[in-house]
């Protein structure tokens, strides 16, 4: 038997991985910086030469992550929006309310009832307000 998820709680989902990701990308940031620092120390790399180079060993490392994260997040907060529209179901109505629950009038009763039952209030019987019209 399978088992289906909840439209409503996909989007928690993403949520989650987003934050793990964040978590990650905090814990790669300082990881990044100790390197970096490391190298500096050792004089294996000087900083103002190499601004290119460090900048893309940080997008190496983390930025990627961060556009994983905010991509995540986005379709969270896409899904979290929409999910009154996946939530719903469809309800059938009854032919006889037609919208008018709270009117204090009887469901057969007709302000223009003129007697013939088509409701348009003319008495020729042909539900068309008006009258006989003739094309002669």
């Amino acid at each position: 038997m399978k088992k289906k998820i909840i439209p409503g709680i996909i989007f928690i989902i993403f949520y989650v991985f987003a934050a793990l990701l964040a978590i990650y990308i905090v814990w790669s940031l300082y990881f990044c910086t100790y390197v970096i620092k490391v190298a500096v120390e050792y004089g294996q790399i000087s900083i103002s030469g190499n601004t290119f180079e460090i900048l893309n060993y940080y997008m190496e490392h983390c930025g990627r992550y961060f556009i994983y994260m905010l991509v995540l997040a986005g379709i969270g907060i896409l899904l979290q929006r929409t999910r009154p529209a996946l939530d719903e179901s469809v309800v059938p109505v009854d032919a006889t309310d037609c919208g008018h629950a709270n009117d204090n009038q009887d469901d057969n009763s007709d302000n223009n009832d003129d007697g013939d039952g088509d409701g348009d209030g003319d008495g020729d019987g042909d539900g068309i307000e008006g009258g006989n019209i003739s094309y002669s």
